[in-house]
């Protein structure tokens, strides 16, 4: 009768212990189901803001980027971006069109344009940068491709650099770049010994970032 009764103690014993473990398992299935609604929504919640902010970024770049190559090449270029889901996440993909039609990188633009394209992107994706690093580009022999557009381009580089604010430091052979310096630094070597000239002197206030 003791071997009995000290079985059933066992027995109540474990179903004691398994119903304690029981509750244990309902409360933590139900955090995890009101954590996977707040997950969702939370989700929900950050895909419409990067939606939103892609609108912003795009309708910024496109107008920065449209605004280069017209003021360059004439009114029938626009830029655009397009974003495409991929298993690596969203990816941006740029467009050109010359009359309404795209424009195939490697085939129907030249160096010119990619040069200027390659350029005002940097600027374009530094404003965007929360926080900035500092207000400062160092540029060798820009626009190379441009040949005599790059007084044009020289333009959208200091539109750019006034626009943003930030400024640029420019080594070039190209006397039309020159033309949109504040100031020219003229830099020559004769026997291993550097002299430098300031060849002219334009000075623009510009407020801090």
């Amino acid at each position: 009768m003791r071997d009995i009764e000290r079985r059933y103690n066992v027995l109540v014993s474990k179903r004691i212990e398994k119903t304690a473990k029981y509750e244990d398992q309902k409360k933590t299935l139900y955090k995890l189901k009101r954590n996977l609604s707040s997950c969702i929504e939370a989700h929900a919640f950050l895909a419409e803001v990067q939606k939103s902010l892609e609108i912003t970024i795009k309708d910024y770049i496109e107008l920065l980027m449209t605004l280069a190559l017209q003021s360059v090449f004439g009114p029938q270029y626009n830029f655009f971006l397009e974003f495409k889901s991929s298993k690596m996440g969203t990816v941006c993909v740029p467009i050109i069109e010359e009359y309404g039609e795209p424009l195939n990188a490697e085939d129907d633009m030249g160096g010119t344009i990619i040069d200027i394209i390659s350029f005002v992107f940097r600027p374009v994706l530094w404003a965007l940068r929360m926080p900035k690093s500092r207000n400062l580009f160092i540029l060798d022999e820009p626009f190379r491709f441009c040949g005599e557009m790059s007084k044009e381009a020289g333009k959208i580089l200091k539109e750019l650099s006034h626009e943003l604010n930030f400024q640029v430091i420019m080594v070039t052979h190209n006397k039309n770049l020159m033309e949109s310096c504040d100031r020219v630094w003229e830099i020559k070597k004769p026997k291993r010994v550097s002299i430098i000239k300031l060849l002219n002197r334009k000075i623009r206030r510009r407020k801090d970032v």
